[in-house]
């Protein structure tokens, strides 16, 4: 099995390369440039020492750009004894803001993956932009954040050990408020504790090819090629649904990198965009592209916190993510379990009440989806999604928790299946015994 090798990218100068480059040096520069690799459903990357965390989440905040590498044949144990190679090259004493930096790192690991490397103007960035008289104003300021990034996560490296023929532990990178778990679970943990390691992230849509999808946009919709940013959210709602699924994907994406526009978003679009396309009648394509619009919105827990303090936007939200439950296109219905999940998550930490009836509607509709549902063809991350969200309304609610043994759900094949991955076996066994 293949997997996607993306190269997330991020402005350390956050917006002032671009701003002054031309004036200080005659050309231009859109950022200095840290980098992090995207592979295996992981974002890895060199702060102090190789770290790890969900992609997007590391204390870099959210990515500028996003470059789609290719396809490696390399399996996670292969890139696994890779790191462990390199762990000392790269390590907290031996980083260099110019000579062995995040993007020295990246650009090795795309080797091995992909044998190539990153691209050549963020590879060499450094040390063009740096020498210059825009790089010495900014060679103290990026330094210092470096430091201060080395200071935060510089003892928890992933690869802790220093005998190159024991296991590596992958640790991920700290972030305030939030504890510092290792990927594994183990067999002493409770329910609870799996779900505070496990959620400690929304799972998020990223992957995007702004190319393709920006064509379709205007190839299907002509009069977005001059449309403001309100047009085309205006579009959302009055367009024809079959030609919107481009602009859903569009947007879906620039929330991850746009809080103000995931704001305006979740005031005046988000409830209206679910009702329009999350229903019975709407074509496929856009019911996909409206879930994980969604799902990408619970980036931002204030932001889908002011959401659902209305009653309607609760409401609405339930019956889509109830439809996506029975709908008739697997990736429609996996789409749904994890912008579900998400859901299930935001409900977990901010404990905020919902009604009985929604809570019935929501706990009903998701314990008969996994009850009637064989699960054969799910991947283990679809599995994972439905495991969680069964494990955290359970948790919420003592309500839910007595609908789920009533409907008899530690029986059902998604927790009594065979096939399941170690981690969603553990969270699969935890939640048979809380069920009895």
């Amino acid at each position: 099995m293949r997997e996607q090798v993306l190269l997330h990218v991020y402005d350390l100068s956050q917006g002032l390369a671009r701003q002054w480059s031309t004036l200080l040096l005659g050309t231009q520069l859109e950022g200095i440039w840290h980098t992090g690799i995207v592979v295996y459903s992981k974002e890895f990357f060199y702060g102090g020492g190789i770290c790890i965390d969900s992609p997007g989440h590391t204390p870099y905040g959210s990515p500028t750009k996003i470059v789609d590498l290719g396809e490696t044949s390399k399996t996670f144990e292969e890139f696994q004894s890779f790191l462990s190679t390199i762990r000392d090259k790269y390590s907290f004493e031996s980083y260099d803001l110019l000579e062995n930096n995040c993007n020295n790192f990246t650009s090795e690991c795309a080797l091995f993956l992909l044998n190539k490397n990153i691209p050549e103007d963020i590879l060499h960035l450094p040390s063009i932009a740096l020498g210059t008289p825009l790089g010495q104003l900014l060679r103290p300021v990026i330094a210092n954040l470096q430091q201060q990034f080395r200071q935060n996560f510089g003892s928890s490296s992933i690869l802790t050990s220093k005998d190159s023929s024991s296991s590596i532990n992958f640790q991920h990178t700290p972030e305030i408020g939030r504890p510092n778990h290792t990927e594994s679970i183990s067999d002493n943990k409770s329910l609870e504790d799996c779900l505070s390691s496990e959620y400690r992230c929304p799972y998020l849509f990223e992957h995007f090819d702004e190319e393709k999808v920006v064509g379709k946009l205007y190839e299907l919709n002509p009069v977005a090629k001059n449309l403001s940013r309100q047009g085309l959210l205006e579009l959302s709602l009055k367009g024809d649904s079959s030609t919107l699924f481009p602009l859903l994907d569009k947007l879906r994406f620039d929330i991850l990198r746009d809080r103000s526009l995931a704001n305006e978003i979740s005031q005046n679009y988000l409830s209206d965009i679910l009702q329009k396309h999350c229903s019975s009648t709407s074509p496929w394509s856009t019911t996909l592209m409206s879930l994980r619009l969604l799902a990408n919105i619970f980036r931002y827990d204030d932001i889908i916190t002011e959401f659902f303090t209305q009653a309607s936007h609760q409401e609405v939200v339930v019956k889509s993510l109830c439809h996506s439950f029975v709908h008739p296109k697997p990736s429609v219905v996996e789409t749904g379990c994890a912008a579900f999940s998400n859901f299930c998550r935001w409900l977990y930490f901010s404990r905020i009440e919902l009604s009985e009836e929604i809570l019935f509607q929501l706990g009903h509709n998701f314990f008969s989806f996994i009850t009637r549902d064989t699960c054969d063809n799910y991947g283990n991350q679809q599995r994972i999604h439905i495991l969680l969200s069964i494990a955290a309304l359970c948790i919420y609610n003592e309500s839910l928790l007595e609908l789920a043994r009533a409907m008899e759900l530690s029986s059902s094949s998604v927790l009594r299946s065979n096939n399941l991955p170690v981690k969603a076996s553990m969270i699969s066994n935890k939640l048979v015994e809380f069920l009895k």
